[in-house]
């Protein structure tokens, strides 16, 4: 073995185990029983039929519209892809749904909200620029308040930001140089330039401007003439609770390591102490940053100094007239001119825009393309595509290719994608262990990219997932999305090389443990609890025993112990000396570009370069294809999880009609009598109350992973 982790422990070789032997058929029953086999038969028949026919439906649905789509591009159509972001919802990976066998059917009105994977939007952006049929990308923004896009991150944003100046950029050939003297040696063929645009209704936002932030990426920006623009810089909200559990008896007993580790601060202190102002001053101020010179590089460039935002910011709203003076948008319209714009290249005549819109317009595009219908295209190619390279193989493997052609034989090459979402549970950690293991069984994996989207969570959680990856033989690499903190941090410290996205959250290399006491609360309410105890830490994580000198003395070296280790391990992966850990760790968290000047990454990028250098740098023929895991459920399971288990019901019915988002943080109302009742309840049970210790980015986080462990 290898790698420096698995020398410093024991990793067990998992034993092999035999297939279990088929069981015996009994023989055929008659009579009675036989008729009774048969009716059964052909209603499991019927039904197999029934579900064939509603499996192929979607397909049969999408080869129909992409017959369609291939008709209209033989017209010679100059499509603009329009990209409706006023009623996008960007997540990570989305959930499979019942909903979705029937989603192929519905119609793409305008008032339907879509659900995108950043990942998929980029890659549809990626393929619509260098699609000789798109020749204009249309971004439609809503108001910035009800109607708006809806972003888990600010590293989300910037990953779809690149992709559209790739968009922008993709006439800009760069050769590879001819290095060995190839006769047969071609120069990639000029593109043509391409138009982006952009539309909104006003630019209002609550802090910092997302939507704005992403719209001035596009060349030509317009906006209604009675719009607002926001921009007012960013901002950190913090609450601290320590006024009000001391009202009502709570106590909280916090043990970190790390003086930035500032997760039971909220609990413990009734403002911000120096360590905990410090790092959220930093954090705030570069991610400001990160947005302020975006957006001057993308609209100002060299026309103003970069001093003029603190201006910008102090001003307030600007009116649509203002953005223009200011060239931070291009023009007022009244209404959308998109639809004007295509029908001006469809008239015969072609139709005077300058007499409408008071401007000379040079907009190629003569027919629109929805997103989903441009996303239909794209599947269909794909699986044509992969049709072809199945023929393509077996053929191969006949010999009859290189008789004919003498061409290579084609690689089944492949790029391991790993999505590790939301806290490190227990749960979500043996979700992603039992995709490694299955990924390390296949030779065709070339490199595996964990694709790190967490604040962190239960620290054995995260060694499991670390080590479980330092076993693999395969390269690994991450892509870090918003967050990458703390037991983020921890599994992904270790990697071939890391990406991160200037905006990432990162770092928090820090560790801590609370106790909670209860037993004031209790006495109020006049409950008496007594225990029963065979040593003196039998009770060390029970919420109604106060602390005692032997508990803190245990959690603290707990503690300790967890935090040397994950020292231990960022000095091995990235290399470093245990004092140089120590300088940029202490629980202090990180943006994406700090954390490049401070080496806890190597490079700035999101998921579409992390996987551009594993083609160029692991894979023979550069083309592999991309899998995705953990394998999610196809909806026809879920429909029989929905039938058989009503707890996944009520859960499903919560999560989607509820109104709370995925990415939202827990909050709960502990001192209301619900609030008091639920917690008197859970505290019952000491051993799922706060069990060992965390690494998270902060106290909602720990909150959040915190009540997903106890109602696993």
């Amino acid at each position: 073995v290898n790698n420096p982790l698995l020398m410093m422990v024991n990793l067990p070789l998992k034993p092999q185990t035999e297939a279990p032997m088929a069981t015996k058929m009994s023989p055929r029953p008659r009579g009675f029983l036989a008729s009774a086999f048969r009716r059964v038969g052909w209603a499991a028949k019927t039904s197999l039929a029934l579900v064939g026919l509603v499996a192929i439906l979607p397909t049969a649905n999408d080869y129909y519209q992409f017959l369609q789509d291939e008709q209209m591009k033989k017209k010679k159509k100059k499509s603009v892809l329009v990209l409706p972001f006023y009623r996008m919802r960007i997540v990570e990976r989305k959930k499979p749904s019942p909903r979705d066998l029937i989603s192929v059917f519905q119609s793409d009105d305008l008032s339907t909200p879509i659900e995108v994977e950043v990942a998929e939007l980029v890659d549809l952006i990626h393929e619509a620029a260098v699609d000789p049929e798109i020749v204009a990308l249309y971004g439609q923004f809503g108001n910035g308040m009800d109607s708006s896009l809806k972003v888990q991150g600010r590293a989300q944003l910037e990953e779809i930001r690149n992709a559209i100046r790739v968009f922008n950029q993709i006439h800009r050939v760069h050769s590879n140089p001819n290095v060995n003297c190839d006769p047969n040696f071609e120069k990639p063929k000029q593109r043509d330039m391409k138009t982006t645009m952009a539309f909104a209704d006003s630019f209002n936002a609550a802090g910092e401007n997302v939507n704005y932030f992403l719209a001035s990426e596009f060349q030509y920006i317009c906006m209604q003439n009675q719009g607002m623009l926001d921009l007012f810089g960013g901002s950190n909200t913090t609450m601290f609770f320590r006024g009000a559990l001391d009202k009502y008896g709570i106590k909280v007993h916090a043990f970190k390591q790390g003086q930035y580790k500032n997760f039971a601060n909220i609990f413990t202190h009734k403002k911000f102490d120096k360590a905990h102002l410090e790092a959220t001053r930093s954090l705030v101020d570069s991610l400001s940053d990160n947005v302020r010179f975006a957006i001057h590089d993308s609209r100002l460039g060299n026309k103003v100094s970069k001093d003029i935002w603190k201006a910008i910011w102090d001003y307030g709203t600007l009116t649509a007239s203002n953005a223009k003076e200011l060239s931070f948008i291009d023009a007022e319209y009244p209404i959308d001119p998109l639809n004007d714009l295509v029908a001006a290249n469809n008239s015969p005549t072609g139709e005077d825009l300058e007499t409408k819109w008071g401007a000379r317009f040079n907009f190629p595009a003569n027919h629109e393309l929805s997103i989903t219908q441009y996303k239909r295209i794209v599947d269909m190619r794909r699986r044509f595509q992969k049709n072809n390279t199945w023929l393509n193989r077996q053929l191969n493997k006949s010999g009859k290719i290189e008789n004919l052609t003498g061409a290579a034989s084609v690689k089944n090459e492949k790029i391991a994608v790993i999505y590790l979402e939301d806290g490190i549970t227990s749960k979500v950690a043996l979700n992603v262990v039992e995709s490694l293991r299955k990924i390390k069984r296949d030779p065709d994996v070339k490199t595996v990219i964990l694709r790190v989207n967490s604040p962190g969570g239960s620290s054995f959680a995260s060694e499991r997932i670390l080590m479980e990856c330092a076993d693999l033989p395969q390269p690994v690499l991450c892509s870090m999305g918003n967050y990458a903190a703390s037991g983020g941090y921890y599994v992904a410290s270790n990697c071939h090389r890391i990406f991160a996205s200037p905006s990432t959250i990162t770092g928090s290399i820090g560790v801590f443990a609370i106790k909670l006491d209860l037993t004031d609360l209790a006495s109020r309410y006049g409950i008496n609890v007594q225990h029963v105890v065979t040593g003196s830490h039998s009770t060390m994580y029970d919420p109604f025993q106060p602390l005692t000198k032997k508990t803190s003395e245990t959690l603290s070296r707990n503690v300790g112990q967890c935090y040397d280790w994950f020292k231990t391990v960022v000095c091995i992966g990235r290399q470093m000396t245990m004092q140089d850990v120590e300088k940029i760790g202490q629980g202090r968290v990180w943006t994406g570009i700090q954390a490049l000047e401070n080496g806890l990454v190597d490079d700035i990028g999101g998921l579409d370069r992390a996987i551009r250098y594993a083609q160029r740098n692991f894979t023979i023929s550069g083309e592999a294809s991309v899998e995705v895991w953990p394998k999610q459920k196809a909806p026809f399971s879920l429909l029989s999880e929905l039938s058989t288990d009503t707890r996944y019901l009520g859960a499903t019915l919560l999560e989607n009609y509820s109104g709370r988002s995925k990415d939202m943080p827990y909050s709960l109302d502990l001192l209301s009598p619900a609030g008091r009742e639920w917690l008197l309840k859970t505290a019952l049970d000491p051993l799922v109350f706060f069990p060992g210790t965390m690494m998270t980015i902060d106290e909602n986080d720990a909150l959040k992973i915190m009540l997903q462990e106890m109602s696993a």
